[in-house]
């Protein structure tokens, strides 16, 4: 879902976590493409972009029931 626009850690994992973290704020270049990438990410899943998909969704699966 994300797209490679953010991270994603286990959930508990703290090591890995943190090991992440710490390259985000040692890695200017890296961070800056991941940043990027977030901000698209997030222009094109607003509340109302989405709405509007999940109800393409329902309404196709409407439509083939």
């Amino acid at each position: 879902i994300y797209e490679g626009a953010a991270w994603v850690v286990k959930r508990g994992d703290i090591m890995d976590w943190r090991s992440k973290v710490i390259w985000f704020l040692s890695d200017k270049a890296d961070r800056d493409i991941h940043n990027d990438k977030a901000e698209a990410f997030a222009r094109s899943h607003t509340w109302k972009k989405t709405a509007e998909r999940l109800m393409q969704e329902i309404t196709a699966r409407l439509s083939s029931s």
